[in-house]
């Protein structure tokens, strides 16, 4: 019973109850304690015993002088039984008092030393917390293993005293490695190999730590090179190694985790790395050099240079250590300036045309690597350090040299802004000194832009420094004097053999501007007598050269200055005709060269009639015969040709000489050629910067050819020009298509009209004639498939203004298409309108195409309903939707898309109202009507019943519905047309009225007034088929006809009453039916009744014979 209540008794009253008894009987206490020591003693060796709340009561009866013995009694039984975890809670709980034993500690010491059965490892730490032993310490560490080491993690936080202490040998670095092994694999969480790494020297050797902060380092850097290159690969092993960094802070893993968690976004969320010293930053800045220059490396240079900036290094550090020196970035220019451009590059870029005497074209330049976005190591650098030095002015200008390889790039917003600071508006004289130090030996200007532009004009050697140096000399020319020009003049002049690049890209600077120096004019004319002087056999080398130096030096079409003098250009004419009659072969860029040229003789010759018009035309007709424009290195050729052919144009349209004796014999065929061009479907790719330019130029064209050259199936050849990712292309082209469209519309208006074909009687062989009879000849009424494949497009992605470029041309050009559809129905008979739309719905294209897409782009699809995807409509009530300029789409915003869908709604509902209400009706999502009707009440209808009616108004006074009694007028708000029609002075009358959801709801017909002699039956057809007609395709004009034929019909061919002379019977407004079979009269019955009741005879009152 005591052992018992022992178990649940509190140690406090127990220990004042002992008090109490050994004050009152010391006999009793005896007793008592005994009884207690035996009990206790007892409970310690059993197995079932709460250890801790013995424990715990042994603790409370600290205070009793006797415990000690009994202590020591409990700790050499639980010795001699081998109770470990008994000794584990004795040590833990009264360690300094067992320890103060010599007997306890020398068994505990012997225990310790005990190899078999080890004790535990519990026991061991309890012990060692008392008496701090090394090679106990490795005894513990060759015992550990994975369940246990958190104990001995415990134990040293609990204990710093063991952080004294050092591993012998390496017990414990074979468990380390598999911890690492399997938290950087991802199978194990990294929490206990980071309690272990915080402070490590207890545990494991210095060499064991050395090889796992290689390890991690190693894991970092491998997966973060190798996530860098493909996005595919798992990061998992770098974000448990970076968890680790936490417990020990390795400068050698830091920068590349740094980089990884900057250029892979999420990569490592919420883990913040602080780069820690000077070191460190270098190091990122080194990595991020190497893949700057990597072009496997996905990471963009705007995405590295943020990432370098975020070191917080400062501005000169990462200029010496982010990018190369200048030498080694000079070496890799002239690398990318050996790098051809594509032959017709020179379409956009005259100076990028090729040279055979380039001292580069000879040499064989290797194939870059590109990255994922098609850069070169080099430009990736130049995207970098160009942004980079525009935020960073004062090392731009410490580094003029840089703007030698600002040349070579693209125009962008950073290349603009720091071309415009290193080239700022020099001083007067400027320019004079740098041109004259062009002409003399290399020598400094102790200037250092100077010298370098003057470094860039005479090591200009390819087609690209070409480039490069016309866009800095446009630059500094801009506002430069005519003495400047004259100077700059005389350098290219200078040039000419030893730098004709230079020489050619300072000429084309110059004509661009308005300056026209007199040595300009001069030299154009010394060029033009030397080229005359060349005989044929040379015209492939030194007639070249000339020609090349002489299109460099031609004038701005647009200004007034003349290439040569008329009598210069007649004499250098003759020359190139005796090129053409007596060479052998004249080279395809002489040819090319000729062309260019003869674009700037042509206004110097236009008023002087010869030969050379033959040959000009001559040469335009072998050109664009000979081109193809799918073929890149035909469209430099092709360009030339074309920008003749223009120049052609427009003077013959001027002068009555060039018009008829030359232009009008050779028209037909030229522009036949030219349409030809425009129906050749291309290489089927993207269009290049060039072929773009020759498209719009033949597009330029397009107008000019003449209408009989067109034929129906033109539209269907030329619709493919909608498919251009260039919008210019798209523009020019529109025109032109339409014109396309409305010939198709046209020819089969007039087809269809004329379908029935008579054929006449023929006579047979017995001589008995055949019947006539009536054969259909019909043709297709159908939009070319070419054009409804553009609008086969179902784009469930939305349009915003962060779109890429792809999505946004198939959207013009869908959109373009839809415009194209819509033109075909203009001024298309209602027979040609129902064709259309009968094919438009077989295919469903409203359906599963044009309203998706289009009321998709302007919100109403997703705005009905909830959730993520639901949006505003674009709101309307500014923009005028029933028009739309497309030469003001522009592709950048999205503004103009969704004007242009607003546009073509508009259209549809027009249109082609049969098919959106069917649409409309169909469709059974609610919330998709609400949206859809009141977005149409809101904005369309209003401006769809104006344009209704409006014909109605134009009608001219003489029109059907407006003579012989008929009267139209428009009323009821602007909403309503009334239509009468006057015969025998009685009127009917009926109006025809457009409700506000016109015309998603159909056209209301009311009757106003109703003459006699229409069957009842009969007049609810006709309001009827005048409620349909006008809610069809057809319209409200076409309506209103239908019913004035229907009614015109009806009367037609009535004669007046005989008797009353009226047509309608004033008595019971019937009609004249009552016919005499004699004199075939007609009379009302009515009429015939007062007639018969007043002569008391049934005879006709005409011709007397009996009527019945």
């Amino acid at each position: 019973m005591l052992k018992k209540e022992l178990r649940n008794v509190s140690a406090v009253p127990l220990t004042e109850a002992l008090g109490k008894l050994g004050r009152m009987d010391s006999a009793a206490f005896e007793t008592a304690w005994n009884s207690i020591a035996r009990i206790t003693e007892e409970e310690l060796g059993s197995d079932d015993v709460d250890r801790v709340h013995v424990l715990s009561l042994l603790k409370d009866l600290r205070a009793r002088p006797e415990l000690g013995a009994l202590l020591a009694g409990f700790a050499t039984t639980a010795i001699r039984t081998r109770k470990d975890i008994i000794l584990e809670g004795l040590l833990e709980a009264f360690g300094e008092e067992l320890m103060a034993n010599d007997a306890v500690r020398s068994d505990l010491n012997g225990l310790v030393a005990q190899a078999e059965p080890p004790p535990s490892i519990g026991l061991l730490l309890a012990y060692l917390a008392r008496h701090l032993d090394e090679k106990l310490w490795n005894t513990i560490l060759s015992r550990a293993d994975t369940s246990t080491l958190p104990q001995l993690l415990a134990f040293q936080a609990a204990h710093p005293a063991v952080n004294s202490l050092r591993p012998q040998g390496t017990e414990l670095d074979a468990l380390f490695q598999s911890m690492l092994d399997a938290v950087l694999s991802g199978t194990s969480p990294p929490d206990v190999t980071a309690q272990l790494l915080a402070k490590p020297e207890p545990f494991i050797s210095p060499a064991a730590l050395a090889a796992a902060e290689e390890r991690i380092a190693s894991c970092v850097s491998l997966t973060t090179d190798a996530v860098l290159r493909d996005p595919s690969v798992d990061v998992t092993p770098a974000r448990s190694a970076i968890a680790l960094l936490h417990a020990r802070a390795w400068s050698g893993v830091r920068p590349k985790a740094f980089v990884l968690a900057r250029l892979v976004p999420n990569s490592l969320p919420n883990v913040v790395i602080a780069l820690d010293g000077e070191e460190e930053r270098d190091a990122v800045l080194h990595t991020l050099h190497d893949l700057l220059l990597d072009t496997s490396v996905l990471a963009t240079p705007a995405q590295i240079l943020d990432t370098a900036l975020r070191t917080t290094a400062g501005p000169q550090r990462v200029m010496n250590l982010l990018f190369p020196p200048a030498s080694e970035l000079e070496r890799m220019r002239v690398e990318a300036a050996r790098v051809p451009y594509p032959p017709s590059y020179a379409v956009v870029e005259p100076l990028a045309a090729s040279t055979s005497t380039s001292a580069a074209s000879s040499v064989s330049v290797a194939k870059k690597s590109v990255d994922s976005h098609g850069k070169t190591a080099y430009t990736r650098l130049l995207e970098a350090l160009v942004p980079f030095l525009c935020t960073e002015r004062s090392l731009a200008r410490e580094n003029p040299w840089i703007i030698a390889h600002v040349a070579l790039l693209p125009s962008t917003l950073d290349v603009d802004t720091l071309a415009a600071y290193l080239l700022a508006p020099p001083d007067d004289g400027w320019h004079i000194r740098v041109a004259d130090a062009i002409t003399k030996p290399a020598g400094s200007l102790n200037d250092a832009l100077a010298d370098v532009l003057v470094h860039i004009v005479r090591n200009c050697a390819t087609p690209r420094e070409a480039v490069g140096l016309g866009k800095l000399l446009k630059r500094l020319l801009n506002g430069a004097e005519v003495n400047e020009a004259e100077a700059w003049t005389r350098a290219a002049r200078s040039l000419e053999r030893s730098t004709p690049l230079a020489s050619h890209a300072i000429l084309r600077t110059i004509s661009s501007t308005a300056l026209e120096p007199p040595l300009l004019a001069r030299y154009r004319t010394e060029l033009a007598a030397t080229l005359a002087g060349v005989p044929p056999a040379k015209c492939n080398t030194e007639g070249l050269r000339l020609l090349r130096a002489l299109n460099a030096a031609a004038p701005d079409a647009s200004g007034d200055a003349a290439l040569v003098p008329q009598q210069r250009a007649v004499f250098l004419m003759k020359t190139i005709e005796r090129w053409i009659e007596d060479a052998d072969e004249i080279d395809e860029e002489v040819e090319s060269g000729m062309t260019e040229l003869f674009v700037s003789l042509a206004p110097v010759l236009q008023s002087v009639p010869g030969k050379h018009w033959e040959t000009v035309l001559d040469l335009i007709e072998n050109g664009l015969e000979s081109t193809d424009m799918g073929e890149e290195d035909e469209l430099l050729s092709l360009a030339r040709t074309l920008r003749l052919l223009a120049s052609v144009i427009e003077l013959a349209a001027s002068t009555k000489m060039l018009r008829q004796e030359y232009w009008a014999l050779r028209e037909k065929k030229i522009m036949a050629l030219v349409l030809r061009l425009l129906e050749a479907q291309g290489s089927g790719d993207k269009d290049s910067a060039a072929r773009a330019a020759c498209k719009e130029l033949l597009i330029s064209l397009a107008a000019h050819i003449p209408s009989a050259s067109l034929d129906p199936d033109t539209l269907s050849k030329t619709v493919h020009l909608l498919a251009s990712n260039n919008v210019a292309v798209l523009q020019a082209a529109y025109p032109f298509l339409q014109q396309a469209a409305a010939k198709r519309t046209e020819y089969l208006v007039i087809e269809s009209a004329a379908s029935t074909l008579t054929v006449e009687a023929t006579a047979a062989e017995d001589g008995v004639r055949t019947p006539a009879f009536d054969e259909p000849v019909a043709p297709k009424i159908e939009l070319p498939v070419e054009l409804l494949a553009l609008v086969q497009l179902q784009l469930e992605v939305e349009l915003d203004d962060g779109a890429d470029g792809e999505l946004l041309s198939t959207w013009q050009s869908m959109l373009f298409a839809w415009m194209l559809i819509f033109d075909c129905f203009v001024d298309a008979s209602a027979k040609v309108k129902a064709g259309f739309v009968e094919q438009l719905r077989d295919l469903d294209l409203v359906e599963l195409y044009f309203a998706p897409n289009v009321l998709g782009l302007l919100g109403v699809m997703h705005s009905g309903g909830g959730g993520s995807s639901a949006r505003k409509s674009f709101k309307l009530d500014v923009w005028a939707i029933e028009e739309f300029f497309l030469s003001l789409y522009d592709p950048r915003t999205t503004l103009s898309p969704r004007l242009l869908s607003a546009h073509l709604f508009f259209r549809a509902l027009e249109s082609t109202p049969t098919l959106i209400r069917g649409w409309f009706l169909k469709s059974k999502d609610r919330q998709l009507h609400t949206a859809v009707s009141a977005y149409i009440s809101s904005y369309f209808s209003p401006p769809l019943i104006a344009t209704a009616l409006q014909p109605l108004r134009a009608l001219p006074s003489d029109s059907e519905l407006k003579a012989d009694g008929w009267a139209l007028r428009v009323g009821g708000g602007g909403s309503e047309a009334l239509l009468s029609y006057t015969v025998d002075e009685q009127s009917l009358e009926v109006a025809l009225r457009l409700p506000p959801e016109w015309p998603l709801k159909g056209a209301e017909v009311r009757e106003v007034r109703k003459v006699g002699g229409i069957p009842e039956n009969r007049w609810r057809a006709w309001t009827f088929g005048l409620a349909q007609n006008a809610a069809g395709d057809g319209g409200v004009l076409e309506g209103l006809r239908n019913f004035r034929k229907n009614v015109a019909g009806h009367f037609d061919g009535q004669v007046e009453c005989a008797i009353c002379y009226c047509i309608i019977s004033v008595t019971d407004q019937s009609l004249p039916t009552k016919p005499c079979r004699t004199c075939k009269n007609r009379f009302h019955a009515s009429c015939l009744y007062k007639w018969f009741k007043s002569s008391h005879a049934s005879t006709c009152p005409l011709c007397r014979s009996d009527i019945l």
